[in-house]
């Protein structure tokens, strides 16, 4: 699709592909595909439907963050909340974003606030993960020196302004897995390339290498006649 938003099936995964640098409010031809694309589902072949695009919905990074305003309104779009609505409407299960140089983990999400699934294994909110930590440079959860990740030594002032959201947080090369699991669970895990010294924005020493740091698990319980089909 030349306008860079498509569709396609994986195993049990329908994935949504987003271009974050075109309109999607509500009414454009984006937001129609999205809408008419998540309508048709079929969850009894793709129980599972993850949703991805270039710029991230949710972020805590300065980059993204401007003035301290994590989250909606980001430079690429007023129109988020447009978007969000058909997430939750269809029911999308997993986010998956880059542009910020780094890997983030929140909870399930509308809104800008966590969401509690009203019995175990009921729907919720999409959860969201921030993938950019792939290459180039890094974009560190720093306030000049005052840092707050999930693996490095935390500064409490630089913590304190972390969203209550942003549940797991790594500024360090790496890359991510997905793992489905039936009809049930979804995993998502999150590898660091290099364990070792930090030295500007990028790494100067590696003591370990494909680290596993972090997995969340995303768990659905479904009908009991619910079953896959291929």
């Amino acid at each position: 699709q030349d306008q860079g938003w498509y569709s396609f099936d994986q195993g049990p995964v329908h994935f949504v592909m987003m271009n974050t640098e075109m309109s999607a409010a509500r009414g454009s031809p984006q937001w129609a595909f999205f809408d008419e694309d998540l309508a048709a589902v079929d969850r009894s072949r793709t129980p599972w439907v993850i949703f991805s695009g270039h710029r991230p919905m949710y972020s805590s990074a300065p980059l993204a963050c401007g003035a301290g305003d994590c989250g909606h309104n980001l430079a690429d779009g007023s129109w988020w909340r447009d978007v969000e609505a058909l997430l939750l409407k269809y029911q999308v299960d997993l986010c998956l974003w880059g542009h910020v140089h780094n890997a983030e983990l929140t909870c399930p999400l509308a809104n800008g606030r966590c969401v509690e699934a009203p019995s175990p294994g009921a729907y919720d909110a999409p959860v969201h993960a921030v993938i950019g930590n792939g290459g180039q440079s890094l974009s560190r959860f720093c306030v000049g020196e005052c840092c707050c990740s999930s693996v490095d030594p935390r500064c409490e002032v630089m913590c304190a302004l972390v969203p209550r959201w942003s549940k797991w947080r790594m500024d360090r090369f790496g890359y991510s897995t997905i793992e489905a699991k039936g009809v049930s669970e979804l995993t998502i895990n999150f590898y660091a390339d290099c364990l070792g010294e930090v030295r500007g924005l990028t790494m100067g020493t590696c003591t370990e290498f494909n680290k596993l740091m972090h997995s969340h698990t995303i768990t659905r319980k479904r009908d009991a006649e619910t079953e896959l089909i291929f």
